[in-house]
């Protein structure tokens, strides 16, 4: 749209999956912490009407017998002044948790069952990739940046709506063998997305704008050569 013709690389976010690694002993510690009893929905990022924060409490609202939590930072009214989502939060049921910030997502997220991601409009979450690395199946909203890599009924499910985000949800939580496969298929997902693997896609576009040969000096240094002075 801008007129660019130049090659443009879409290269995906890394998760790091040594540090994002399913951990029985975190997830009882955090559901202890938290005090989480029953299956458990969590969403993640910052609390900001975009990420979905109102749906994800109307859903909520709907399923009693779930447990859900939300794990982000809130900016202070007078920063950011939402008037719906904050009524909406004040007014949240019994089985609604705002948990804050958490310094160590890896072991927190280890305390949900599923990762309820309803945001309106992304790119590309790393959430998304830190709850697959957990093996935590994933229901997302159903947005075109999601098409090349989430896939409904495969690595995740989808859905446009509260009541259809309700529907899915207790699909999880009924169905164990879907459960499982989708667990399966969100740690698949995530290793496609390994930082290691990211780090070599980002180093070969980064070598290919620059055509480095080995004849460079920059080439010939690295290989021990000594260069004229």
């Amino acid at each position: 749209q801008l007129g660019i013709d130049l090659p443009i690389h879409a290269i995906s976010n890394g998760v790091d999956l040594g540090r994002f690694s399913y951990s029985q002993v975190s997830r009882d510690a955090a559901r202890k912490q938290i005090g989480l009893n029953n299956f458990t929905v969590f969403g993640a990022g910052l609390i900001i009407p975009r990420k979905g924060i109102c749906e994800f409490i109307d859903i909520a609202r709907q399923l009693p017998e779930c447990d859900f939590v939300w794990f982000g930072h809130r900016w202070s009214k007078a920063l950011a002044f939402h008037p719906k989502m904050d009524q909406q939060i004040e007014q949240r049921p019994q089985n609604v948790i705002m948990a804050g910030y958490v310094e160590k997502p890896h072991e927190a997220f280890c305390a949900g069952d599923l990762l309820l991601f309803p945001s309106h409009t992304e790119t590309q979450g790393m959430v998304l990739l830190e709850a697959a690395a957990l093996g935590r199946p994933i229901v997302v909203r159903d947005l075109p940046e999601y098409e090349d890599w989430l896939l409904h009924g495969m690595n995740c499910l989808k859905a446009k709506t509260n009541d259809q985000f309700a529907q899915q949800i207790m699909k999880l939580a009924s169905d164990r063998e879907l459960y499982d496969r989708l667990s399966r298929a969100a740690i698949a997902t995530a290793s496609d997305h390994a930082i290691d693997l990211i780090g070599e896609r980002l180093k070969a576009t980064y070598r290919s704008i620059l055509k480095e040969e080995k004849t460079t000096p920059s080439s010939a240094a690295r290989e021990g050569e000594r260069l004229p002075s």
